[in-house]
């Protein structure tokens, strides 16, 4: 009988595959290796390919995507529809499309959040005239990651099919905190990991796609962070699709006012590895996995 498989979502370079996997084909084939000594075999694949490859010792094996029990999704593109299906055959999905939705529209996910009481940065489209009396907003992209055509407005033209959120100044410029949240099957959502972003000089976005440097979290944020989490805990068991959630990243500037949410990642990056104890680098990254296989093996 075939072991049961873990389905990974995630681009793969057709040229030379799980060779540049958008850098986590390292990442994803140790989580492959150890999940094997368990007795679950890890496929990774595009969204809706028939085919996958399997972590070997020393490289990657092509294999049918066959016996899925649970998907876990690192696509950079959200394919709700293949997700969808997934979860119409009774697949345990994470995140789930409805949750990635959320998250990935930032003007949505900024007037929920809003709306749950939680900080966030005023934010309207950019055809919105409210946002010019502000000082300096930034204009984003509806949509993106790594902090890609995110920049300070300096009086150039804003298209209506961008965002502006009005501007929140760190206590210390130019850092912002990132914290990873994951649910554990038996104490409900903790925190996995954090660390403080820095950007470059003279740079506005703390975002390390655009230069910056990390260093682990200290005593001023582990300060703030209990009672930062408790709304935000609350928020996600309300957040569509957030009761299957495993694992999300949360974006946070600590103004001298307190601190401010910018954004939820439903697909957070793995850059924890440059800092802290490997012990729990590595249970940070197999927990998600835990808990999506949890009753399904």
């Amino acid at each position: 009988m075939s072991p049961p498989s873990l389905l990974v979502l995630c681009a793969i370079d057709s040229g030379e595959p799980m060779r540049r996997c958008r850098g986590q084909s390292r990442y994803l084939g140790e989580l492959g290796l150890r999940l094997e000594r368990r007795g679950i075999r890890v496929l990774c694949a595009e969204p809706g390919a028939a085919l996958g490859h399997r972590p070997v010792p020393g490289g990657w094996r092509e294999e049918a995507v066959e016996g899925v029990v649970a998907v876990f999704d690192r696509h950079p593109t959200l394919h709700a529809d293949v997700l969808d299906g997934w979860i119409e055959q009774g697949v345990a999905v994470a995140n789930p499309p409805s949750f990635r939705s959320l998250c990935d529209d930032k003007l949505a996910f900024a007037r929920w959040a809003r709306e749950q009481g939680l900080r966030v940065p005023e934010t309207v489209t950019g055809g919105d005239a409210r946002w010019r009396d502000w000082d300096r907003p930034f204009v984003k992209p509806l949509a993106g990651w790594g902090g890609r055509d995110v920049r300070r407005h300096e009086g150039e033209a804003v298209s209506a099919g961008q965002i502006v959120q009005r501007a929140v100044e760190s206590a210390r410029p130019g850092e912002s905190l990132r914290i990873l949240l994951q649910r554990d099957g038996v104490q409900g959502w903790l925190t996995a990991g954090s660390m403080v972003r820095v950007a470059p000089p003279g740079g506005a976005v703390a975002s390390l796609a655009r230069g910056a440097r990390v260093r682990p979290a200290g005593p001023r944020e582990h300060t703030v962070l209990p009672a930062l989490l408790e709304p935000i805990i609350a928020a996600l068991g309300r957040a569509p699709g957030g009761g299957d959630a495993v694992e999300v990243g949360v974006d946070l500037i600590l103004a001298a006012d307190g601190p401010w949410i910018l954004e939820w990642n439903a697909r957070p990056g793995r850059s924890f590895e440059r800092i802290g104890r490997a012990d729990l680098r590595a249970a940070a990254q197999i927990r998600p996995l835990e808990t999506l296989l949890r009753g399904r093996t």
